[in-house]
């Protein structure tokens, strides 16, 4: 008898399906990374205290989307036209796919 999907693999499994539905690319290193991706905000100012409450920038991506070796925090990113810093890398559960949070260059 066959394993059956952990859920993890099925969400995996599924991810290129959404990529299909949704085409969304940053772009990194001269590449094109498809994306999930989330809300971009521009500009917003820091709030009392030089802080943030919030990334400007947040999106999903397969683990196996990027060209190696990958992207560090600090890199930029461009989307739609845009320029961002990475901050937060997250490995989701199961290896099922990383979270970026990101911000402008320039704060």
């Amino acid at each position: 008898m066959r394993n059956p999907m952990s859920a993890f693999d099925e969400f995996k499994a599924a991810l290129p399906e959404f990529e299909a539905a949704m085409p969304q690319v940053v772009v990194w290193n001269g590449s094109n990374v498809p994306v999930l991706a989330g809300r971009a905000l521009r500009k917003k100012g820091l709030q009392s205290g030089g802080f943030q409450m919030d990334c400007d920038f947040r999106f999903d991506t397969r683990t196996d989307a990027w060209p190696a070796p990958g992207p560090l925090l600090k890199q930029i990113i461009t989307y739609l036209g845009d320029a961002y810093r990475i901050d937060s890398i997250t490995r989701m559960p199961g290896e099922t796919y990383l979270r970026f949070e990101c911000n402008d260059p320039t704060q």
